[in-house]
This record gives structure tokens, sequence and C-alpha cells, in this order.
């Protein structure tokens, strides 16, 4: 009884990371030096293929686990449209162009009961980080996650739609950082990051990769009140809001970003703006019924 007891307090101690969306497996290696366990999940099984060969050694040794199911609303099966063009491009959103997509059928679970099982069998509470980057889906495992108090320390999530940020603004995360897409392996590449030794390792982070997380990201942290002022300045899209619970010291200022401005006032009118009225309508209808 005593060992069982040992055993769940030394996994309790553990670092887990759920990178929901993992794709080819482009941020493994760095999460892999960052937490003790990796749960990485992937609908298309020719990226899974590819993962299983590449981290054959981390599976073997039981510190990456791979789930191939698409995550969704339910537990159960779902069409997956996987991209002819572009493996970033793959969905569970029926596509207008379906003859660049091939349809699949695939087994989907819900985030919530993916971290149920990793908690149940690895006997963890605590979640490091969660990353998401499902294509268009975001805010279903968002929605899904929060329901069920499922907040880990850090979070990112890609931001395509004004419902992720009403979902965000809803939680309990208190400091904030943005990375554009087209920043990852540009601005944000070579890194310098402390990993579970504590030593000080360096990673090149290539083009497609979600980058880093937390403290890594080099830059300030912002507040929930600078959330809408960012992407009203910057718009929606390939862009991830990266989240924390803790209260961190805040950048003041407020990023710009010209290029979206100079799209002019009708970009404004039809893209941007009708997103945010229906976040700030949905956010009253939040505080009335509270």
């Amino acid at each position: 009884m005593k060992e069982k007891e040992k055993e769940r307090e030394n996994s309790k101690l553990k670092k887990i990371i759920f990178d929901f969306g993992s794709n080819n497996g482009q941020n493994l290696s760095y999460f892999l030096e960052k937490a003790e366990i990796v749960v990485c999940v992937e609908a298309n099984t020719i990226l899974t293929e590819r993962i299983k060969k590449k981290f054959e050694h981390h599976i073997n040794n039981n510190s990456l686990f791979i789930e191939n199911v698409c995550l969704s609303e339910i537990d159960g099966v779902k069409d997956f449209y996987i991209s002819k063009k572009s493996e970033h491009k793959s969905t569970l959103i029926p596509p207008q162009n379906k003859e660049n997509y091939q349809r699949i059928t695939v087994p989907s679970m819900t985030p919530s009961n993916i971290i149920k099982k990793y908690r149940n069998k690895l006997l963890i509470n605590e979640i490091e980080y969660i990353k998401i980057d499902v294509e268009g889906y975001e805010h279903i495992i968002l929605d899904d996650l929060f329901k069920n108090n499922i907040y880990p320390k850090y979070l990112s999530t890609e931001v395509n739609d004004s419902i992720v940020i009403n979902l965000i603004l809803n939680s309990p995360y208190k400091s904030f950082k943005f990375l554009e897409g087209n920043e990852i392996g540009i601005n944000i590449k070579k890194i310098k990051f402390l990993n579970l030794k504590q030593e000080s390792v360096k990673i090149d982070f290539i083009k497609g990769s979600s980058g880093p997380y937390g403290e890594d990201i080099p830059r300030k942290y912002y507040a929930q009140d600078s959330v809408i002022n960012y992407f009203l300045n910057n718009g929606l899209g390939w862009k991830d809001i990266c989240c924390t619970l803790e209260v961190k010291e805040y950048d003041k200022r407020i990023l710009y970003n010209k290029k979206v401005h100079q799209k002019g006032f009708s970009h404004h009118l039809t893209e941007i703006y009708p997103a945010f009225k229906r976040m700030l309508k949905q956010r009253i209808a939040n505080i009335i019924k509270k």
C-alpha cells in the first residue's frame, strides 16, 4: 500500500504536456525537453506513423504517447478531411473545395476524456501545458476543457474566431503572450530555455511549428484587459494566444500591426468588427446570467 502511495506521489511531481494537433511532431523534441511525459494527438494516420518512427525511443521508454484520433465534442467516429495540398490544413470542418481533400473516417474523443485517460493511467493530477492547433475546432476543445474544469498551468491556442477569445476571457487565465504564426522560424527561431534538469538548452524552431510557450517566449506578458485590444489591432487568424494562470509583470504597450489597418475600413467592417460584436454580445449575456 505504501509503495502505491509513493508511486502516486512521485507521479504528481512529473510534468505532462498534451499536444492537441501534433501534425508532423514539429514541437515534440522541445516538449520532451520540458516534460517527463508528452501525449500527442493527431487524426492523420500518415503523420502519426512518421512520429512513431522518429520518436521510437521515447515511445519505448513511455515518455511519449500517441493518440491517432480526432478531437471533437463526442466520443465515436467523425469524418476527417485530409488536405491534398498542405498537411497543415487537414480539418474536421467540411471544406468548400472538397476536391482538394480526401475524406476519411477516424475515431473521435473529447479532449477531457483523453486527459482523464492519462490522469488515471499515469496517476498525474497537474498539467504543465496544453497546445491546441486543430484548424477551426479550437473553440470546441476549449469549451470541453473549461466545462470539465481542466486548466493547465500554461495553455496556447490558435485564434481564428472570437468565440476562442470569449472563452479565454471567461476563464481563470490571468497573463497572456501573443505569437504570430509567420514569426516562428523567422523572428522566433533560435531560443535558449531551461530543460527538466534546469540545463540551458538551445532549440531551432522551424516554420510550421507552434514555437515556445510560457517563459520561453522572448517577450513580456499582457494583462487580461489587453487581449481584446491586441486582436482589434492585429486581427484574427494564424495567431496564438499563450495563457498562464499566474499573475506576471505586464507590458503596458499595445502591439500594433499597420498591415491590418492598411486593408481599409471595408476589411474591418466585414471581417473583424462583426466577430468582436458577437463576442461582446456573448460577454454581456454571460454577465447577465451571473
